[in-house]
This record gives C-alpha cells, sequence and structure tokens, in this order.
C-alpha cells in the first residue's frame, strides 16, 4: 500500500493554515453527527466521556480522572474540557480543568490529569487488551470496522458540539511511525480514505467512511466487543497521495456544490490517516493512571490495615 503512494505528511493539529472538517462519504447529518441527529450511527454507545477543550483539542477519559489525546495537541493545562452528559446540544455538562499530564515515552499519547473527578455519568473506555506486532501483523484488529471521532466543521466553529462519528477499518500496521513528522517512532495503524470524485464513487466506499483532517488529532478511534466501544487509537497524522508538483500539504475543501452527496479535497486521490495504536502501550498507560478498582482496593486495604493496628493496639 505504501509503495503506490507518494507521501506528503500533515500533522492533524490545529495551525495556522485554514482549517477544515473531518471528510464523511455521503454525509448526512441525522446520521454522523453526535448532538441533535436523529438516526446517529453510535447511538447504540456512550460517548459522554469524549470531550473538546477551551483550545478546541480532545480529550477521552480512561478513568474518572486520567484521559488521553494526542501529544502534539492535547488540552493544555489549566483549561476547561466540557463534556455532555447526553446526545443533545442542551444535554447537561460537566466542566473540568486540566491538572497536569504527561506524554507516553516518544509516542503520540499525551496522558492528562483533571483537576477533578468527573462524575459517574460520563462514560470511561477501556483499552483493547489484545497486542500484536505491528511490523508483521495486524492480528485480531485486521479489517476491523473503527468508529471514528472528529469535527463537523471548521476548529472555530459549533464549540464544543462540534462533533461527527464516521466509520473506517484497520488495513494498515506500521511498529515505527515515520520520525519525519518530527514525533519520534512509534506503533501505529492507518485507515484508508479513499476519496469520493463523484456522486458515484459514494457506492463504492463504505458508507459514512471517515479520512480525518487538520484539528481531529487526538480524538479516538474505536472497535466494538461484546456490545462495549474499546479504546483502539488517537489520531494522529495523515499520509497523502498528491499530484508530484505538488510541494505542500493542500488545503482541504468541500464540494462546491451545496447539494452535492459526498465531500472532495483538491488535489486527492487517496490518503492514510494514522492513528497512535494504543493497545501495544497500554501496560505502560495503565502504570501511569491508577484504575479506579485498583484505587478502592488500595483505599480499603489502607483501612482495614488501619484497624488491625488500632485493635492490636488496643490489646497492648
Amino acid at each position: 500500500m505504501k509503495g503506490l503512494l507518494c507521501f506528503v505528511v500533515a500533522l492533524l493539529v490545529l495551525c495556522p493554515m485554514a482549517r477544515s472538517a473531518s471528510f464523511i462519504t455521503g454525509y448526512n447529518s441525522n446520521l454522523h453527527d453526535r448532538f441533535d441527529s436523529t438516526s446517529f450511527i453510535a447511538s447504540a454507545f456512550d460517548l459522554t466521556g469524549v470531550a473538546r477543550a477551551d483550545n478546541n483539542a480532545w480529550a477521552t477519559m480512561l478513568n474518572s480522572e486520567y484521559f488521553i489525546s494526542a501529544n502534539h495537541f492535547h488540552p493544555a493545562i489549566g483549561q476547561s474540557v466540557t463534556f455532555y452528559e447526553g446526545n443533545s446540544s442542551s444535554s447537561a455538562t460537566v466542566i473540568r480543568s486540566v491538572a497536569s499530564g504527561v506524554r507516553l515515552f516518544n509516542t503520540d499519547l499525551w496522558i492528562g490529569r483533571l483537576s477533578t473527578p468527573v462524575p459517574s455519568s460520563i462514560k470511561s473506555y477501556s483499552i483493547a487488551s489484545n497486542i500484536v506486532n505491528l511490523s508483521s501483523t495486524l492480528g485480531s484488529y485486521a479489517d476491523q470496522v473503527v468508529y471514528q471521532v472528529g469535527l463537523r466543521t471548521a476548529n472555530t466553529v459549533g464549540g464544543t458540539t462540534n462533533f461527527v462519528v464516521g466509520l473506517n477499518n484497520i488495513e494498515i500496521g506500521d511498529s515505527s511511525a515515520p520520525a519525519l513528522v518530527g514525533l519520534g517512532d512509534f506503533n501505529a495503524v492507518g485507515f484508508v480514505f479513499d476519496i469520493a470524485t463523484s456522486p458515484a464513487d459514494v457506492n463504492r466506499h463504505n458508507p459514512g467512511e471517515l479520512g480525518a483532517r487538520i484539528g481531529d488529532s487526538g480524538a479516538p478511534s474505536f472497535i466494538v466487543s461484546g456490545g462495549n466501544f474499546l479504546l483502539v487509537g488517537t489520531h494522529s497524522y495523515v499520509l497523502s497521495s498528491l499530484p508530484e508538483n505538488s510541494v505542500s500539504f493542500p488545503d482541504f475543501v468541500e464540494s462546491q456544490s451545496p447539494n452535492s452527496p459526498y465531500q472532495k479535497p483538491s488535489n486527492q486521490t487517496r490518503e492514510v490517516t494514522y492513528d497512535n495504536f494504543v493497545p501495544n502501550y497500554r501496560a505502560d498507560i495503565l502504570a501511569i493512571i491508577p484504575e479506579p478498582s485498583t484505587v478502592a482496593l488500595l483505599v480499603l486495604a489502607g483501612l482495614g490495615a488501619a484497624g488491625v493496628t488500632s485493635r492490636r493496639r488496643s490489646r497492648a
């Protein structure tokens, strides 16, 4: 697959260049918008734990205090993150500030901590647990359908309700994502987005296939297992095929026709969105964040020990 592409790399970060929204094949607001849609494709799953911060960066909760994002574009310390307790723009909100955070090794993953835990009404997500050697196989993840979160419109529009979900499949594995993007080598998986260039092309692609864009960095990708969302990736960068005379990553634009059933970026035919492959870092992430059940056990153990000590002292 890579040999077929003339690669141009773009971090999916908010930057001074023109801002863009996720491209979804056959986009339909009633299917793909999380908020206020009638037939949302991910309505069966709880997305209350996926939120955006003041700087438009994404946060996905790992437990009631800790979240995951992209190292090159994450909620800044001191900024607020806004969670919605439902899929209506009028749903009750939970707002928390970011207290601290740390980059995970040389990956493009950033683990943040909120100043105060969120309530139980805000979902936390488990990380898919199967570890695979991406230099040789995708293992059980090959061609898995993935629900991918992204922006509906430009970063500055729509605020914290600027939120769509599209689909794709895990098709590429890379055990050492290229240092040329300035991030260092890390495990990544890729999702090919074959861009529809005519209405007929829409029928060739998965309905609702998503291609990530600038501002989507750190947004999550989920697989479904046992009826639950499992975190499998966070968006990081795009490798894209371009005409040989292109010297920079182009601005992305929607079709000029407001009634067009497809969206098309200029000068593009195929591209690959790469995500940090979170399962291969699951143990390292859990070493940083205490799982709620572990914290509870430690507290109970401490109380038990205190009780034993107290009893022993009373006997002395």
